[in-house]
């Protein structure tokens, strides 16, 4: 029999030796459930039922009706710079920022950018800019603000189809581009967040191999935890069925499934989501910045159907439509 137990996740990070600050907390209700000699979670009783279950068949219908025998592995890393070197190499790489890199590449292809090409450097992307004038587009920031000579900052509002639409756009973000670059080596490399979680999902189903490993890479706040990175995590994990196709989540995976889980319950999916941004330093940070209008747009669970794929030959992520649609 199952036991309720009440706990708390604590997402953290380490400071120095024997130092630890505790940048945001979700509050959870878990069950002790019986545990199989493989070590995997007892699949009769799992810790909530997945908002995908009801009316979502396409994880257990069409392509995935061939697939039941493959397990994926699934690696929750709640800070890219905690990722071991090479620790994507051969697997597909999800890489979460949601406040705000991921939501705005989503975004700027949605909206029609032909492509979108992450860099690290500042210097690297004027100079990219530059080559493909007058059809690219400079986009970043730098703690949250615009780069001074850019034309964009890193809000998905800036990013309207009649600015972007048909022209490339160079981004490079504090924190976003940096872990996409830290995922390198993976043979799949998409850009995942809660606006697409379901469309990344299925992306990563029709991508998987047998036995494939995936790499939920999330990019943190200035080498801090930030809870929204970590709940989107959770998201993708729960539209993707984990818990239920026999998979394996590593104990990063599950905490991020159960806060995730724990959050969607209050009803109101996307205003819960927003009240755990506000509480997170990057949606602080913004708060303090005046831009907490980015919170709700990033917060829009689903509301755009399209995963970036990054295109090892041109260095691009480009518009990878959901399944059953059309680019």
């Amino acid at each position: 029999m199952a036991i309720a137990t009440t706990t708390a996740i604590m997402i953290q990070i380490r400071e120095g030796i024997g130092r630890v600050a505790i940048v945001g907390m979700v509050k959870i209700v878990r069950e002790t459930v019986p545990i199989t000699d493989d070590g995997i979670r007892d699949r009769e009783d799992t810790p909530r039922e997945s908002l995908a279950a009801s009316g979502r068949k396409r994880h257990r219908d069409g392509i995935n009706a061939t697939r039941t025998s493959i397990m994926t592995h699934w690696h929750c890393h709640d800070l890219y710079q905690r990722l071991p070197s090479g620790g994507c190499t051969g697997g597909i790489a999800v890489v979460i920022d949601v406040l705000r890199a991921s939501t705005t590449m989503v975004a700027a292809l949605a909206q029609g950018a032909t492509r979108v090409v992450p860099v690290a450097d500042v210097d690297e992307a004027r100079r990219l800019a530059a080559e493909c004038r007058p059809t690219a587009l400079l986009g970043g920031e730098r703690g949250g603000v615009r780069i001074p000579g850019f034309d964009f900052g890193n809000s998905p509002h800036e990013y309207s189809a009649a600015r972007v639409a048909g022209k490339t756009v160079v981004i490079t973000t504090t924190n976003g581009t940096a872990a996409l670059a830290a995922a390198r080596g993976a043979r799949e490399i998409l850009v995942g967040t809660i606006v697409n979680r379901s469309a990344v999902a299925d992306a990563i189903r029709r991508l998987a191999g047998p036995n494939e490993h995936v790499h939920l890479v999330c990019a943190g706040t200035d080498g801090l935890v930030s809870a929204e990175d970590v709940l989107a995590a959770g998201a993708i994990l729960d539209a993707a069925g984990a818990d239920r196709n026999g998979d394996r989540l590593d104990a990063a995976a599950r905490e991020a499934l159960v806060a995730f889980r724990h959050v969607a319950a209050n009803g109101d999916v996307p205003a819960a989501l927003v009240a755990e941004f506000g509480r997170s330093p990057g949606g602080a940070n913004l708060v303090d910045l005046g831009m907490q209008a980015d919170l709700p747009a990033a917060a829009a669970i689903d509301s755009l159907p399209l995963v970036p794929r990054f295109d090892y030959a041109s260095g691009s992520l480009c518009y990878t439509p959901a399944h059953g649609q059309t680019h």
